[in-house]
């Protein structure tokens, strides 16, 4: 398989103009490396600091951001999965990692499959599911090999201990993950 990521310098460029943009929108972008895929996470921060709380969000706000970016640069549709995989693999980032270089805004993970899905479950309650948040859903349950509802429900009890998932949450995770039923 030929290597399709972007040239180094292009790829740091990139990124630093996402977090550029994920700044003025006040938002912080998680880009989580998981089984060899990148799953995308937003942040938006509640309350002022130093009582800084961050909410996770849809992530259809990350895309539109991605796609400014791709369009700007004129980078191939799906270099943020390839370049932020192949920097990942080849950083040695061992947990979270990037901001260093990227920023506060843009933060690169090496992430468990398990907070991940807990995450993208809470955005999907608090807004309508984005097209990445249902690829996710279905990619992290594959991964876990859940096999029951009642496991995507306790592994989402397990980080928002007060918080039950809610009936739509419910049907989503029935119509997009059919083994977990």
């Amino acid at each position: 398989m030929p290597n399709r990521t972007t040239p180094a310098r292009r790829r740091h460029r990139a990124l630093r103009r996402l977090a550029e943009l994920a700044a003025a929108q006040g938002i912080v972008l998680e880009l989580a490396w998981c089984h060899g895929a990148v799953i995308t996470l937003v942040h938006g921060t509640v309350a002022p600091a130093p009582r800084r709380t961050r909410v996770v969000k849809a992530s259809s706000r990350a895309m539109a951001l991605v796609d400014q970016v791709t369009a700007e640069q004129r980078l191939p549709a799906d270099w943020l999965k390839e370049d932020v995989n192949f920097y990942v693999t080849h950083s040695g980032l061992g947990g979270r990692g990037g901001s260093d270089v990227f920023g506060p805004h843009v933060i690169l993970s090496v992430s468990d499959p398990e907070p991940l899905l807990a995450m993208k479950l809470h955005a999907c309650q608090a807004s309508s599911p984005a097209a990445v948040d249902l690829s996710d859903l279905r990619f992290l349950v594959s991964k876990m090999g859940v096999v029951s509802l009642d496991e995507v429900e306790c592994v989402y009890r397990r980080f928002f201990p007060r918080q039950t998932m809610n009936g739509e949450v419910r049907r989503l995770v029935a119509a997009q993950c059919p083994t977990a039923i």
